[in-house]
């Protein structure tokens, strides 16, 4: 996992020439479509992350002297 993380970085800025108006655009869709895709996996990731926040904040309230 950690060199995938040490790679992202890397990945993101060649989607990102990718999208230069330089290449053809079957390449630029499909960069498009990769960043598009990513950025709907970050949303669902950080919702869901949210929803269980909220489900352990109400069991926590749910069972006193439990913290």
């Amino acid at each position: 996992m950690s060199r995938v993380q040490a790679l992202t970085g890397k990945a993101i800025e060649t989607l990102d020439e990718l999208l230069g108006e330089k290449n053809y655009p079957n390449v630029r869709l499909s960069a498009a479509r990769t960043v598009a895709e990513l950025g709907i996996h970050q949303h669902d990731a950080e919702t869901i992350m949210r929803k269980l926040d909220e489900i352990d904040e109400h069991q926590q309230r749910q069972q006193p002297g439990r913290r």
